[in-house]
């Protein structure tokens, strides 16, 4: 069982987080919203490419102090989400063991 379902149907693109997932590790709604946020920019990237994701830039982008987006990158992170190229790399990339894209 995946973690994350994208279901690409028509041109339209839902998200689905597994809720026993989201339940073991705690998520809360601000951080599946941040998954939300991420999964289009690695799917126009491509699944097991790297992404360049600057704590300040994303920041700006979602209006949102850095120390807490700087905490969902740590949460996702070590619920083995996301994925850290090295310590202190602006380069991520969504786990592709946990997700499963289909498109109809």
């Amino acid at each position: 069982m995946k973690a994350i379902y994208v279901i690409e149907f028509n041109g339209k693109r839902a998200i689905c987080v597994n809720t026993d997932y989201t339940k073991k590790f705690s998520l809360n709604t601000s951080e599946m919203n941040f998954i939300q946020y991420l999964i289009p920019l690695q799917l126009q990237k491509g699944l097991n490419e790297w992404m360049i994701l600057r704590l300040d830039d994303v920041s700006k982008q979602l209006n949102i102090p850095r120390i807490t987006v700087n905490n969902w990158f740590k949460k996702l992170k070590d619920t083995n989400i996301l994925i850290q190229e090295r310590f202190r790399s602006n380069l991520w990339k969504i786990n592709s063991n946990i997700i499963e894209v289909t498109i109809k």
